[in-house]
């Protein structure tokens, strides 16, 4: 590495393309002297290329703290449906177990 950027094996100059039909990054030697290994592909700069897919990881970023907030609001709702299920469920076992200590109670007497 030459000031903290990677360089190229074979040139040992800096990647600064990137060839769009390799999908690697390449110096500048690759792009321009590479023969057949490159002929009529596309590059970009490295930058650009960069540039555009940290704006797609912003974009799927924002996406997922959306989702996440939606998902936390539909967790926190069915957390809600369950203890109202559980307290009804309570209810519904006192009110059977006063129905049936009501019948005993008459039985018994």
């Amino acid at each position: 590495m030459r000031d903290g950027s990677e360089v190229c094996k074979e040139h040992g100059a800096r990647l600064d393309y990137y060839c769009q039909t390799c999908k690697i990054p390449i110096c500048s030697e690759c792009a321009m002297f590479g023969g057949d290994r490159h002929k009529d592909h596309k590059f970009l700069r490295l930058g650009e290329v960069y540039e555009k897919h940290c704006d797609v990881i912003k974009n799927e970023a924002i996406g997922l703290k959306k989702r996440l907030k939606e998902l936390t609001k539909y967790m926190n709702d069915v957390q809600a449906t369950i203890e109202k299920v559980t307290r009804a469920k309570e209810d519904k076992c006192k009110e059977i177990e006063n129905f049936v200590e009501n019948i005993q109670a008459k039985l018994n007497t």
